[in-house]
């Protein structure tokens, strides 16, 4: 069998890559001169509450430091993983345990117009109601507003102007004014915790054959994820010695 020229090249490559040298002791890459080092890892174990990390992290089955060797980083509101410290070859962390929100937990659809039915449903059912809050405002509001031509829904910007029923019966309609800026508490992290309140702009608007939508947009500059940090920060720390950052 001929080989070309090309091929006998990269057969040499392949060869001088696989070489390895021992220098002081130590088993090197003859091509990088890096050290070849093993070191055994274990495979993190997932988990998708914060009740199943605690409980991990108390049970510590595998007998480990977790004081003095461990630490739990929150990546995010809805991450948090126990990592090792610094092996003393490679310099790499283990990952034991990571906690990730489970994403087939449905959220709200922010900064998208909804049809009216479907906005009360979701507003029931992916947010956490809470004392003082408008969720009975946003709910109430946007039931009430009534199918109308676009140029009875009133925009300056800044407040809105749109056409309600008022009384049981709503035969009776007036114009009603809504509070652009609107506190709601979406469900967005981890349930275990009290989820974060946020400001909202409320939107409201007809279609082109008068039908009612709705809409809620962040406004709150993403400050409700930090928030959401600090509050998983303190349930963990409430409940496991290891070393909690947020």
């Amino acid at each position: 069998m001929d080989f070309g020229k090309e091929a006998i090249e990269k057969i040499e490559s392949l060869v001088k890559d696989s070489f390895t040298v021992q220098v002081d002791g130590r088993v090197y890459s003859a091509h990088s001169l890096n050290p070849v080092l093993y070191e055994p890892k274990a495979k993190a174990v997932d988990v998708a509450t914060l009740t199943g990390f605690v409980d991990f992290v108390e049970r510590n089955i595998d007998d480990l430091d977790l004081i003095q060797s461990f630490f739990a980083v929150i990546n995010d509101p809805d991450s948090v993983v126990l990592y090792s410290a610094l092996s003393k070859e490679k310099r790499d962390r283990e990952m034991i345990v990571s906690a990730q929100l489970d994403r087939k937990m449905e959220t709200f659809p922010f900064n998208y117009f909804l049809p009216q039915e479907d906005f009360i449903i979701k507003l029931h059912s992916l947010f956490e109601k809470k004392e003082g809050d408008d969720f009975d405002y946003v709910a109430l509001m946007v039931s009430k507003t009534v199918q109308a031509d676009t140029a009875n829904t009133d925009d300056d910007g800044i407040t809105q102007h749109v056409t309600v029923k008022k009384g049981v019966s709503g035969a009776l309609k007036e114009k009603g004014e809504i509070k652009p800026i609107v506190r709601l508490s979406p469900y967005r992290t981890f349930r275990e915790i009290v989820q974060p309140e946020s400001q909202f702009l409320l939107r409201i608007k007809t279609s082109d054959n008068g039908a009612v939508q709705a809409a809620l947009f962040e406004a709150d500059g993403g400050a409700w994820r930090n928030e959401a940090r600090l509050r998983i920060a303190e349930y963990l720390k409430e409940r496991i010695k290891v070393s909690v950052i947020a």
